[in-house]
This record gives C-alpha cells, structure tokens and sequence, in this order.
C-alpha cells in the first residue's frame, strides 16, 4: 500500500500554508508504456514533451497553489522530485489544498514514475537549502531570466521614450540530459530548481496588454515628416517590435498561465558556464532567450534563499533588471518577464527521462517488485535526500 503524502504546515494569524511532494524517476528506457518501445530516439523525446505540456496545461487550473520540479546531485547522478505548495485560511484547509496538489503531482505522464514523500523529516530535507545549515547566506545562487530588450524610440508622443520587450522562451535542439550529466557531476550538494505559480490573469492585464499594442502600432506605421524638408516618416522598428510583444502577450497570457522562477544554488561556487548552459536550453540556438543573474548580497541573498526554500517567487530589484541603466525597467516590464505560457513552462520543466544506450543519470526511487521476491525480502527503503 503507498503511504500518503506527507503535509507541513505553517500559520500565522490571518493564513496557513502547507507543502508536500513526491519523488520522481523516469520510466526506463521511455517505453514503459504500450507503443513507444518501437519509436525512435526523437520520437520517444517528442511524445514525452506532448505529455507534459498536455500536463501541465491541465496544472494550470490548480490557482492558489505552487509547484517545482527539483533536482539534486548526489553520488554522481540526480534525485528528483515534485515539490508542492498550498494555502487556506486555515490549517485544515491548507492541508486539504495541499493533498489535491499532491495528487495531481502525482498524476504524472506516463514516462515518469512518482511516488509520495510520506515521511515528514525526507519532506523538509527536500525543502531545505545545500549544506548543513537550512538557509545558509554561503550558498551560491543564480537565476534565470527572460532577456530584456531596451530599444529607443524615434516618436514616442505621451509614451516613455524608449521600450522594454521580452524574450519568449522556445525548445532547444539540444537535449536536456546533457544539462543533467553536468549536474549531476558537481562533486559539492547542487540544485536546479524550477517553480511553477499557477496565474489566472486578470482582465484588466489583458485589456492592458491591447492597449499597449495599440498604443505602439499607431508609431509603427508611417508618419508625416518635418514640415521643412517635406516628405513622411518611416515606421519606427521599436515601435514595431513593441507592438508584436504586446499583442503576442495579450493572446498568449489570456486567462491561465504561469509565473516562473528558475534557480541553481550550490555549497560551492558554480562552475563557469553552468548556469549559461541552462540558460542554453530555454531557447533556439544562437537566441540569447535566458540570462543568469546573482542576487545582490544582503536582503535580495536572503529573499532568493527563503524563495527556494518556501517554493515563493519574489521580485528581486537589482538582479532582475538585467540591463544598464536597470531604471529603463519598471515594474510592469518585470511582471511581464515573470509570465510563462504552457508551452514555455514546458522548455524550463522538463522531467526526467531516460533513453537507450545512455548513462543513468537519475536514482532509481521506484523498484519494480521481482516476479518472485527471495524469502524475506522487504519493500524498499526510501531514499533520504542530502539537501
């Protein structure tokens, strides 16, 4: 019998919040199930994208609540595991929320095997930080961002005379697994951490949206010129590209979508490259899509490091306004970069699969019983995570 998840809860006066989680290991060889066993390499990778984004499609409904996909090294390969947060007014509503996810969590596709964390010390050891000390300012972090574009404006009228688009996060033709092998070789405690926020976009949002798109589609077409020398003014190109963004994000942040936080964090400093490497993968080859960034030492540190560990998405300040001078960014341009859509959420999380004639990246978690298990043998014991 599969014990049932194991629920932390946390109150205060005015709210409770409750965590829980399942440990996940790919399926072997992506062809557990009937009518992959036969596919080829690109096509197994395909149909496992195809159910996760039909997944997480559907975990966008689950508003109020907070996922992560989490990945640990240890002893050369990867724990995994799906790391959930809920609330209620109250603890025992909280707890109820918290159960649902937990459920859903489990509910994975079929390419990945998921059992519950039922043990409350193994759930917190999940939540906490690398190291010794839960919460440690020593250990190294980086996330990843959307890349933010400041194009200048030739006519802005009553506009800001300058505008701030995002990138759009798009699959790499390089599979994940060659992220994973690096990870997992990391001879100190790393994590790569990746947070779903279920966001039911209000409407003012998208009103909002058209109306910028609007707004800047009027200096994107041709204007009349100097009244001296005659003739009419081009379009404005940072007009256009403002107007694209805009009315992209209108349709594609309609009603349900994401907030996204990617993070790395480490005991030790991160090998040059790693995080540019993840950042890689959020995006078509020789597209700058991602950006790493170091939180600032001090308040933004502790911010980022209680994020990490609640399964919270905080706006750091300073390390989100990835260009020079960061006053170009306001705070609508940082919201926005939050925002993923289903089919963005699924580049950043992927889970774990596992192909032929590779080397096994992932902690087997779930052990298939034997046809006829030897006299005495027990169910297995869980694996304790070191976080």
């Amino acid at each position: 019998m599969t014990a049932a998840p194991a629920v932390l809860v946390s109150s205060t006066t005015e709210r409770s919040w409750a965590w829980t989680g399942v440990r996940i290991e790919p399926a072997p060889l992506l062809s557990d199930h009937q009518g992959w066993a036969d596919r080829p390499e690109s096509a197994r990778l395909h149909n496992a994208a195809a159910a996760e984004l039909a997944w997480l499609r559907a975990m966008r409904l689950h508003t109020g609540t907070s996922f992560e996909l989490r990945l640990s090294s240890r002893d050369g390969r990867l724990d995994a595991a799906l790391l959930g947060r809920a609330s209620g007014t109250t603890a025992e509503q909280a707890r109820q929320a918290a159960g649902a996810l937990a459920a859903a969590l489990l509910h994975v596709p079929r390419h990945v095997h998921a059992v519950p964390v039922g043990d409350e010390t193994e759930l917190a050891g999940l939540l906490a930080l690398p190291g010794p000390v839960d919460g440690d300012p020593r250990v190294h972090l980086r996330e990843l961002r959307k890349t933010l574009t400041v194009r200048p404006l030739s006519r802005h009228a009553e506009l800001r005379p300058w505008t701030v688009t995002t990138s759009r996060l798009a699959e790499s033709r390089t599979p994940w697994d060659t992220v994973w092998t690096e990870l997992a070789a990391r001879p100190a405690p790393t994590v790569l951490a990746v947070c779903l926020h279920p966001y039911e976009v209000p409407a003012a949002l998208t009103a909002h949206l058209e109306q910028r798109a609007h707004r800047y589609a009027a200096l994107a077409t041709p204007g009349p010129g100097n009244p001296v020398w005659g003739g009419r003014r081009g379009p404005d190109h940072a007009a256009q590209a403002a107007r694209d963004h805009y009315a992209d994000a209108a349709v594609r942040y309609a009603r349900h979508c994401y907030q996204l936080r990617i993070t790395l964090a480490s005991l030790a400093p991160l090998p040059p490259g790693l995080a540019e490497r993840v950042a890689e993968q959020l995006g078509a080859p020789g597209e700058a899509t991602a950006v790493p960034v170091a939180p600032a030492e001090g308040e933004e540190h502790r911010v980022a490091r209680h994020g990490l560990r609640t399964l919270d998405l905080h706006r750091l300040p300073h390390a989100h306004r990835t260009v020079q001078p960061p006053e170009l960014v306001e705070e609508f341009d940082l919201a926005l970069a939050d925002l993923a859509d289903p089919a963005e959420a699924a580049v950043a999380f992927r889970l774990p699969y596992a192909l032929p004639a590779r080397p096994a990246l992932f902690h087997r978690l779930v052990t298939p019983l034997p046809a006829a298990p030897p006299p005495g043998a027990g169910r297995p014991t869980p694996l304790r995570p070191t976080l």
